[in-house]
C-alpha cells in the first residue's frame, strides 16, 4: 500500500497523526508508537528523493513503512521474528517465484529448454533493441520497482551463452525483452 507525502502534507500535524493511526487501526495493523509516529511525520517535510525506513511490532504482526520517491510504502507481516520483519526470501518463496516465472515464460510460447530462469547477479547487463546495453540496476530504477522488491526479479538467460533475454517481476510479468540475437 502507498500513501502520498504531498497529500499528508496538506493536513495539520494533529490530523496527520489521526490519519496515520486510523490507517493502521482500520486494517488491523499495529498502531505506531509515539516515536515511530513522530518519525513518519518528519518524513512529510523531506525532499521527494529521500529514502528512509521505520519498523514496529505487535505480538502478532510487524509493520515496515518505507519512504521512497515521495510515497510511504506500507508492508505488514504476520510473521514476527526476534529480529523483526525479514526482507530476505526463503527457499520456498524463491522456488515459487521461479515457478511463476517459468510458467509465465511458457505462456509466451517460448522454449523453456532454451533459457534458464534465475536471479539477477551483480553487474548484469541486457541488450535492448532501442537502447543498446543497459545494466539491470538502472533498468529497475527506470521501471520504478522499489529497492526492497528487486529481489523478486527473475532473469531469463539463454542457456548457450548466458545472455539475458528477458526480465520478469511478479508485479509486471515479462516486462522487458532483449534485442533478438542475429
Amino acid at each position: 500500500m502507498q500513501l502520498s507525502l504531498a497529500r499528508l502534507g496538506e493536513l495539520s500535524e494533529p490530523r496527520q497523526r489521526l490519519v496515520l493511526r486510523h490507517l493502521c487501526q482500520s486494517r488491523g495493523w499495529p498502531v505506531p508508537p509515539r516515536g515511530r509516529l513522530a518519525s513518519l511525520q518528519q518524513w512529510i517535510a523531506t525532499p521527494p528523493d529521500s529514502v528512509a525506513e521505520v519498523r514496529w511490532h505487535s505480538p502478532v504482526s510487524s509493520l515496515v513503512v518505507r519512504l521512497w520517491r515521495g510515497q510511504l510504502w506500507w508492508q505488514v507481516s504476520d510473521t514476527v521474528t526476534r529480529h523483526g520483519l525479514g526482507d530476505g526470501v526463503s527457499d520456498c518463496q524463491r522456488r515459487e517465484l521461479d515457478d511463476r516465472a517459468r510458467q509465465s515464460w511458457q505462456a509466451l510460447a517460448a522454449q523453456e529448454d532454451e533459457v534458464v530462469i534465475g536471479q539477477r547477479q551483480p553487474g548484469d547487463v541486457m541488450r535492448l533493441a532501442d537502447r543498446g546495453r543497459r545494466d539491470l540496476k538502472r533498468l529497475l530504477q527506470e521501471a520504478d520497482i522499489p529497492p526492497w522488491q528487486r529481489h523478486q526479479l527473475r532473469v531469463a538467460r539463454r542457456a548457450r551463452d548466458q545472455a539475458i533475454v528477458a526480465l520478469w517481476h511478479p508485479a509486471c510479468g515479462w516486462w522487458l525483452r532483449a534485442k533478438p540475437s542475429g
